[in-house]
């Protein structure tokens, strides 16, 4: 007995990149700034970076 089974969500790694970046006030940045950056994914998960 053979069964196929199919993927409709494919996650590639590696092909993440940074869509928006944002400080703790919701403003844009054009650049990372310094203190908290909020920075929105590709694949649109967020995650906080901490620049000195």
């Amino acid at each position: 007995m053979i069964t196929l089974m199919t993927m409709s969500n494919v996650v590639v790694l590696g092909d993440n990149t940074e869509v928006a970046r944002y400080d703790l006030h919701g403003r844009l940045l054009s650049e990372p700034t310094q203190g908290i950056n909020i920075i929105k994914m590709s694949d649109g998960t967020t995650r906080k970076e901490f620049v000195k």
